[in-house]
């Protein structure tokens, strides 16, 4: 799945975004050098692929940090760890610095629990379409029954 295509199903689905289109980036310190997204960086999800008792992509603000052993308590999930970067091009098809709540959409079980952080919930969200030289901002809640209306399992959660 690559970003023209996730530009579609939101066009397709009269979601309204906006997209920036940037040189790759690989974490959040590099959004820094970035005027348009240091701006709204508050608002930049940090996604994280992570495993327990299952697969789960933790979608949490950049800022901060998530605790895990608590958050896989709460799910019942036992000790939550980063999943491996073959597990993540093998599930969901990304590769490093690409994860993405849209990745889901192209899982062939819908195994993995997409997990948003309630910070977003009412407000805006920004992620990357399939590519990390790009970031679609939108609705949060926009993109939760987006998701939720393709078979992805979601869940908010607060971190």
């Amino acid at each position: 799945m690559d970003r023209q295509h996730i530009f579609s199903l939101l066009d397709g689905a009269g979601i309204p975004y906006k997209a920036v289109f940037h040189a790759p980036v690989y974490s959040m310190t590099a959004l820094n050098g970035i005027p348009e997204l240091a701006q709204r960086r508050s608002r930049i999800a940090k996604n994280l692929f992570l495993k327990g008792g299952r697969y789960y992509l933790l979608v949490a603000r950049g800022e901060g940090r998530a605790d895990l052993r608590a958050l896989g308590e709460r799910l019942h999930s036992g000790r939550l760890r980063f999943a491996s970067k073959r597990e993540l091009s093998e599930v969901l098809g990304l590769g490093r610095g690409e994860v993405t709540p849209f990745g889901a959409l192209g899982q062939n079980e819908k195994t993995v629990c997409v997990l948003f952080d309630d910070f977003f919930t009412g407000g805006e969200i920004g992620v990357h379409p399939c590519d990390n030289a790009a970031t679609v901002f939108l609705r949060a809640d926009d993109l939760f029954e987006f998701l939720a209306g393709r078979g992805v399992q979601v869940r908010r959660v607060s971190l």
